[in-house]
């Protein structure tokens, strides 16, 4: 028993290591958008990449992938920190699209997701805590991606074409989302945007993009008499870096779409 602990403590390191060795060779932004593959699919797994991505930002502390065919633009973002795929949960991914290849356009078209309720982010925050003491891995993880389906329902939207503040992601509009829990915990979201609902009518031009981890969307405050208390989901309080939760964190560049 203690061998095998020893082993899985071992493992453990060691796989940070090559985590840590994978970030300091990626590029910290990414300025040229990759091939979209033909059979890609919006399922929040990335094997079409290989789980590989194109670049690694310190600031929000994501693995992200920025690709595009002739009709769409897509993202593929990753946390493996706990605390950071929290942050997702709690706030979503902010992904800003400037067409015009300016950080000061005026209304850019922005998407929000994942859209998680009060209730399901305890949950999930719970499970995340669990993860690493849980003698029954596989099936928390099943849970966690169960609870992720019935609860991530919405997209927020801003700007751009965009004629709503929100719509289901069963939407009409050809937007498409997934996130997905993998074996080890980590956590994959991917948006896929119709170039045309974006803005975005030739792919010569350079785009600035924005993503930003907007934190902790659910706090509630209310007041019992002279005193204020917050009230958070069950989980989220749990950490020593609960502060990370509260602030948004971003990174900005400037990428050219491919064209065929």
């Amino acid at each position: 028993m203690k061998n095998t602990y020893q082993f899985i403590i071992l493992f453990y390191i060691s796989f940070c290591f090559a985590v840590a060795a994978s970030a300091q060779n990626l590029p910290k932004v990414q300025t040229q958008s990759v091939l979209l593959p033909k059979s890609f699919r919006i399922d929040g797994i990335v094997s079409e990449w290989d789980n590989k991505f194109q670049c690694y930002n310190k600031n929000v502390a994501l693995y992200c992938t920025v690709a595009n065919d002739q009709e769409h633009l897509y993202l593929a973002v990753r946390a493996i920190d706990p605390i950071i795929i929290k942050k997702m949960i709690a706030g979503g991914i902010q992904f800003t699209v400037c067409k015009s290849g300016e950080r000061s356009e005026e209304n850019p078209f922005t998407v929000t997701y994942p859209s998680i309720a009060f209730q399901p982010q305890s949950n999930l925050y719970r499970g995340i805590n669990d993860f690493k003491k849980s003698n029954r891995k596989d099936s928390l993880i099943r849970d966690l991606n169960k609870t992720l389906i019935s609860a991530n329902k919405v997209i927020r939207l801003k700007g751009g074409e965009a004629t709503a503040d929100s719509v289901s992601i069963y939407n009409k509009l050809g937007i498409k989302t997934a996130a997905h829990f993998d074996d080890n915990l980590s956590f994959t979201c991917e948006i896929l945007l119709p170039l045309k609902l974006v803005g975005i009518k030739a792919l010569k031009s350079p785009i600035a993009y924005n993503i930003m981890l907007r934190g902790s969307s659910v706090i509630k405050s209310f007041t019992v008499g002279k005193v204020t208390v917050t009230d958070v989901p069950i989980g989220m309080s749990d950490d020593a870096t609960f502060s990370v939760l509260n602030f948004p964190t971003d990174f900005w560049s400037r990428c050219t779409l491919t064209d065929y």
